[in-house]
């Protein structure tokens, strides 16, 4: 299944096709990101696409439920297409990390993907119920959206450094050198 087909269907609800290891669901998300280039000492800026939460203004990550007939890329992609509406070039896993649902209170493994924004739709799934916006790094540190303390790591990655965005995670990307320790 295309990708862009699903702009015009809805978000898939629902637990029947959800994932599960050791009673964690599984979910999947992006870091969909864009590199400007500016008239500032640095040629170039690294910006992070956030969304907001369906239920308050909380930013956050484009991410959800992966489904038992789908891989993995597949579900990162789905998932920040309806939640975010953005289209781009999958990059590597940046990483995996558990984390407790405030909502649910339940465990979740979660696996993330950096997204080279490549279009910005004007109508996706979840348009009606979520804002985005784009912001640098250091925007979204300090609003207090990225916070390293929530992200509890697993298989020994560190979230620091898979969420690090300093000068050498920006020429990994351009590049496509991703490392998932030490950036």
């Amino acid at each position: 299944m295309q990708i862009k087909k699903l702009v015009s269907l809805p978000s898939r609800t629902g637990r029947h096709l959800q994932r599960y290891n050791q009673g964690y669901r599984l979910v999947v998300g992006c870091i969909p990101y864009r590199i400007r280039k500016t008239h500032k000492s640095s040629p170039y800026e690294l910006e992070v696409l956030m969304i907001s939460s369906q239920k308050s203004s909380r930013m956050m990550f484009p991410k959800g439920g992966w489904e038992i007939d789908e891989d993995i890329e597949l579900a990162a992609s789905r998932e920040t297409l309806e939640e975010a509406g953005v289209i781009g070039s999958l990059g590597d896993k940046l990483g995996e990390w558990i984390f407790k649902s405030k909502r649910q209170d339940k465990f979740h493994e979660g696996s993330m993907f950096s997204l080279l924004v490549t279009e910005e739709l004007d109508v996706w799934p979840e348009k009606n119920v979520r804002q985005r916006k784009w912001m640098t790094v250091d925007e979204a540190r300090e609003l207090g959206i990225i916070r390293f303390d929530l992200y509890k790591t697993v298989y020994g990655v560190n979230a620091n450094s898979i969420i690090g965005f300093g000068p050498r995670f920006i020429q990994a990307l351009i590049s496509g050198n991703y490392m998932t320790t030490g950036v």
